[in-house]
């Protein structure tokens, strides 16, 4: 399928401009409308109020003495050239003089001028603004010479005016001001758009040729110095193209004889990095068959020490539990040292032999596990490693994780007896756990002495240790980060002088409630 060209500059700028001119048109037709309309508008406003003020003022008299004679001739001496209809009424709203065709639904009673002064009556064939004005007078027992003596009596409202002017004329001038506005746009929108025309084909014409020479190098054609006329940018920028014009031929000489120079590098880069990934791939393969011989003695050496560790560790437990009374005290506690040792062992053994396993393949068997129970056990079966050392758990009550129990189980063994031994007797351990979004977090956290920051990335490597002072076989954490990553998971470690903070991110398929233990 054929691309389609955007538009050239000359169409842009051409689009551009008329948009511009069109633009500003209409907004400034539209204003003078919309200002002539309103001034017309209010200028009818407020001749009607002036009118109908006035009348209301000249009709006291007529009102008072219901002279509807002299009501008319105040009327009929009106010269409002838009007056559409005007009308006197008394205080019961009957009509005593009227000009013109009044609308029934415009006379009032009195009591309803209360909030109205004017409405636009839009019934009919024409617009109409009406406007109201009560009249008022002073009256006291209800005749004439009351308006001798104003300042006896009270004003009170004797009846109302109203007029009514139509918006005829206005509507009629403004159609033709806006037909002239029109053309009058229209003209100057045509002009404005033959000089933009002419304009843009002055002023890419230089671009133009700028462009063809620009293909021309695109396809390795050297065109030429181009000759173009012009003291301004267009000026400036063809003198730019030709010194470019002229580097980019100075390169491409520079650029053919790097070129040849890289192309020997290069076969003598190739042959050398041949030749290290076959050194490489030699010590990969030494590295692996190395790692197969340690997992191979690892598995031989402790399942030959399984056998002889059960039996001492069996007889010793037989003797101290069924013929304590004939040893003596040196005699037990050399057997009890013997069988810490032993266990100690033994221990060591069931972790090099789980490690194997783990490195070869972890199988799981996984099910929805509570957490809260499952750390409840793993704190119970270490209740002597504990000792007084403080535990607080922050785990939401029935928050479940998907995983493997046994496997699971050996997680919290191992980052609670670390944690353990790494504080002290008046320390304490917060485990927290928080079902996040693709995960629940568990943290494990003490208070001990903390790690040093040079050990804090070897941590997780098999039989490193920190600190051998503590005890441990340094297999612990491997282990743990071994089962938390089969499950899919991430374990990290942070650590400074307040104590030391471990991180599981389970994977998630654990439901949770927001209660908390």
């Amino acid at each position: 399928m054929k691309k389609r060209l955007p538009f050239s500059i000359r169409t842009n700028f051409l689009i551009l401009t008329t948009f511009i001119v069109l633009l500003n048109s209409f907004i400034i037709t539209s204003y003078y409308l919309y200002y002539e309309k309103n001034h017309r508008y209010r200028d009818l406003a407020f001749r009607a109020r002036a009118l109908v003020n006035d009348l209301a003022k000249s009709s006291i008299y007529g009102l008072i003495t219901e002279d509807s004679h002299l009501l008319a001739g105040l009327l009929q001496g009106i010269r409002e050239r838009d007056l559409a209809f005007a009308f006197v009424a008394n205080e019961s709203g009957r009509i005593l003089a009227q000009r013109g065709q009044v609308p029934r639904e415009l006379v009032l009673p009195p009591s309803d001028l209360k909030d109205l002064t004017s409405r636009l009556w839009a019934k009919g064939p024409r617009k109409t603004m009406v406007v109201y004005a009560p009249t008022r007078a002073p009256l006291g027992q209800g005749d004439e010479s009351d308006l001798l003596r104003p300042q006896a009596t009270k004003l009170a409202m004797i009846g109302y005016v109203a007029v009514g002017l139509s918006y005829q004329r206005i509507e009629a001038d403004l159609a033709h001001i806006r037909k002239m506005a029109c053309l009058l746009s229209l003209s100057v929108n045509l002009v404005a758009i033959l000089v933009a025309y002419f304009l843009s084909h002055y002023l890419s014409a230089p671009l133009k040729k700028l462009t063809l020479a620009a293909r021309s190098i695109s396809r390795g054609v050297n065109p030429g110095p181009l000759r173009i006329k012009g003291r301004g940018e267009i000026g400036e920028l063809t003198r730019a193209f030709n010194t470019m014009l002229a580097e980019l031929q100075r390169s491409h000489r520079q650029l053919e004889d790097y070129t040849r120079g890289l192309e020997e590098m290069v076969k003598e880069r190739t042959l050398a990095l041949e030749q290290s990934v076959q050194e490489l791939q030699h010590a990969y393969e030494e590295l692996k068959r190395i790692h197969d011989i340690k997992a191979q003695f690892i598995q031989t050496a402790s399942h030959e020490l399984r056998t002889p560790l059960t039996a001492i560790k069996a007889n010793v437990d037989f003797i101290l539990h069924y013929e304590s009374e004939l040893l003596t005290e040196d005699h037990r506690e050399i057997l009890e040292a013997i069988q810490r040792n032993v266990n100690q062992m033994h221990k060591m053994v069931e972790n090099m032999l789980s490690l194997v396993r783990l490195e070869e393949g972890l199988e799981l068997d996984q099910e929805e596990v509570d957490l809260a129970s499952a750390i409840d056990d793993c704190l119970l079966e270490l209740s002597s490693l504990k000792g007084k050392r403080a535990v607080q758990t922050k785990i939401p009550a029935g928050l479940k994780v998907y995983a493997d129990p046994d496997r699971l189980h050996v997680v919290f063994i191992n980052l609670l007896s670390n944690a353990f031994r790494f504080t002290d007797d008046r320390g304490e351990v917060i485990i927290k756990a928080e079902k996040r979004t693709g995960h629940v977090r568990i943290e494990v956290q003490d208070n001990g002495v903390g790690i040093p920051v040079e050990h804090i990335e070897h941590i997780f490597e098999p039989f490193y240790q920190a600190d051998r002072s503590r005890g441990g076989t340094g297999l612990g954490l491997a282990i743990v980060k071994r089962i938390v990553e089969g499950h899919g998971g991430e374990v990290t470690v942070s650590s400074s002088e307040e104590g030391t903070t471990f991180v599981i991110l389970w994977p998630d398929g654990s439901v949770g409630e927001e209660e908390s233990r």
